[in-house]
């Protein structure tokens, strides 16, 4: 080896312990570690599925939207008040995230709510309906029958009540009922549907009245006989008579009684529609269209009052 070869590898040597002193650099992160935790859209499938929560399809022009788009067109399109104020929630964010929890569950909890506050308000407007209706009743003085079954309704459940208004309150539990008379003699005999009507001791299928709105008034009432459908009470000229429905207005008008307080201070008496002034009455067991003039002798003002009156009660 010269003299000159033995510096140069001496440098060399000295070069090498350096480099590998020095620490080695790191390499750049991975691209995926950079996106790892951004959120992603939401899917056609959840769009679709949310549309339909609300009754809509979401076809191409709504599922090319943006999330936030989309719940936009989902706000703008609903009706339900939680759904609205979810959605309006998740807008005033902008924030990805929600707007996607939105599509995927948020709008199928807000509606389930919608629907919870639609059935109750229903039961609450149900029960105001029968509230009114028991008034009615109350006040018509010739439906206890009904009274009784809306009572017992409104005592019950929201589906007790719904049923009642609607089919309870046009069934015969409710609306068949039995006229007493009030007059002297014949005080507590029933009204009953033979030919003629007539008032007589004891009960049957013949003292039972379907109480139902008058065919000319329906702030009125007609009586049909339960023992002979559509056969009414009606008054023929003056007498009261149970006959069969022709369809005439004559026939609506004559066989239409209008419930008022009873004369005797009890019960009810019944006005007649097509002949004002006049009440049913019971005189001699038979039945009329009366006054208290004294033109007739079923107008005698001799017990008028309780002949004129009636006691109606549930069969």
């Amino acid at each position: 080896m010269t003299g000159r070869t033995r510096p140069a590898l001496a440098a060399g040597a000295a070069a090498l312990a350096l480099l590998r002193t020095v620490a080695p650099v790191a390499a750049p992160p991975a691209a995926a570690a950079v996106t790892a935790d951004a959120p992603r859209s939401a899917t056609q499938e959840d769009k679709v599925r949310a549309a339909q929560e609300i009754g809509i399809v979401a076809g191409p022009d709504l599922l090319i939207l943006t999330d936030r788009n989309f719940v936009f067109a989902l706000w703008q399109r609903a009706t339900g008040t939680e759904v609205r104020a979810a959605a309006e929630r998740a807008l005033r964010t902008m924030d990805e995230a929600q707007l996607k929890a939105y599509i995927g569950t948020g709008i199928h909890s807000a509606n389930l709510q919608d629907w919870f506050t639609w059935i109750r308000k229903k039961g609450e407007a149900d029960r105001r309906l029968l509230f009114e209706l028991r008034t009615r009743a109350e006040q018509s003085r010739v439906h206890p029958a009904l009274v009784a079954g809306a009572n017992t309704a409104m005592a019950g459940t929201d589906d007790d009540v719904d049923r009642f208004l609607r089919l309870g309150q046009y069934e015969d539990a409710a609306l068949v009922q039995s006229v007493r008379s009030q007059s002297p003699g014949a005080s507590g005999w029933y009204l009953r549907g033979l030919t003629d009507a007539v008032v007589g001791a004891g009960t049957g299928a013949d003292t039972a009245w379907r109480i139902v709105p008058g065919k000319a008034d329906s702030t009125c009432h007609s009586f049909e006989s339960v023992a002979h459908p559509e056969y009414y009470l009606r008054r023929q000229e003056l007498r009261v008579v149970l006959a069969a429905s022709d369809g005439t207005d004559r026939f609506r008008a004559d066989a239409t009684w209008c419930s008022k307080a009873g004369l005797s201070g009890t019960g009810v008496t019944l006005e007649s529609f097509s002949t004002r002034s006049k009440f049913l009455r019971q005189y001699t067991t038979q039945v009329w269209a009366a006054d208290s003039s004294g033109q007739h002798p079923y107008d005698t003002p001799n017990g008028y009052a309780a002949g004129a009156s009636w006691q109606v009660d549930v069969p």
